[in-house]
């Protein structure tokens, strides 16, 4: 995909294009994203969860959360390994794929070699780290 055909893609947001395009254009090569229907469908879900690249972060106050601060069952994998009161609200979604929960958190962060756990909101703030959010997921996911 080019710069140029992801600028129409978001031709409301030029400003937006230009931030991300690299970012996303990185994340695409580095997890094998790399035929235009497996770019169609990764740029789409990207576009669709992130409001069109304006909301890189669940919306809501630290009350809302509250009912995911403790959510750990180790007989499910897949839950979201909060264990301390404020977790929903520190781990809530963020990123171009949502990572939620301490646990996703600890993960994508030993993958990409940052400390999440002390700087989530790394994830919604820094373009190559929301970015390869979405790509880890896609990959972790077997979506291509």
């Amino acid at each position: 995909m080019t710069r140029e055909e992801f600028i129409r893609l978001i031709p409301n947001n030029p400003s937006l294009a230009d931030i991300y395009y690299k970012p996303i254009k990185d994340t695409m090569d580095k997890f094998n994203i790399d035929t235009p229907l497996r770019q169609a469908h990764f740029v789409a879900q990207l576009l669709h969860e992130t409001g069109n690249l304006k909301y890189k972060q669940e919306s809501g106050n630290d009350a809302y959360f509250n009912k995911y601060d403790i959510r750990y069952n180790p007989k499910k994998a897949k839950d979201l390994g909060n264990t301390q009161i404020g977790d929903g609200a520190k781990f809530k979604g963020r990123g171009l794929f949502q990572l939620t929960g301490r646990a996703n958190y600890k993960s994508f962060g030993d993958y990409i070699g940052v400390d999440l756990l002390k700087n989530p909101e790394l994830v919604a703030n820094d373009p190559k780290i929301g970015s390869l959010v979405a790509g880890w997921f896609w990959n972790r996911s077997s979506l291509n």
